[in-house]
C-alpha cells in the first residue's frame, strides 16, 4: 500500500514539474527568445507586431506539435490550450497562474485515466 501511494505522489510531483517545464518554456523562453532572434535576423527593432505575432506562432505551433505523439485531437486541444495559457502568461506577466492551471488540467486527467473510481 505505502509503495503504491509513493509512487502516485511521485508521479503527481511529476506532473506538477512537467507543467512548470512546459509554461516556462513554451509561454515564457520560447516566444520572447524567437521575438529577440528574428529582430537580430532582420534587424528590425523589437517588438514589431509582425514579429510578435510570428514568435507566439512559431511557440504555439511548436507546444502544439509536441503533442502529435497523442493523436491530432491533443495537438488541437494544446493549440487552443496553449492560446488560452499564454494569453493568461501575458496578462498576469507570470507563468504561476498558467503552471497551476496546466498542472490542475493535467492532474485531472491523470487521476481520471489511471485511478480506479
Amino acid at each position: 500500500l505505502q509503495k503504491s501511494v509513493f509512487h502516485q505522489l511521485f508521479q503527481i510531483l511529476g506532473i506538477f514539474v512537467y507543467a512548470f517545464y512546459e509554461e516556462t518554456t513554451y509561454r515564457y523562453f520560447l516566444p520572447f527568445s524567437l521575438g529577440k532572434n528574428l529582430e537580430l535576423l532582420t534587424k528590425t527593432e523589437y517588438p514589431q507586431k509582425w514579429i510578435f505575432a510570428l514568435s507566439e506562432i512559431l511557440s504555439l505551433l511548436l507546444f502544439s506539435f509536441g503533442h502529435l505523439y497523442m493523436g491530432i485531437f491533443a495537438v488541437l486541444n494544446a493549440f487552443f490550450a496553449g492560446i488560452a495559457l499564454r494569453s493568461l502568461v501575458l496578462k498576469s506577466k507570470s507563468v504561476v497562474p498558467s503552471t497551476i492551471i496546466h498542472f490542475i488540467y493535467n492532474l485531472v486527467l491523470y487521476l481520471s485515466m489511471f485511478t480506479r473510481a
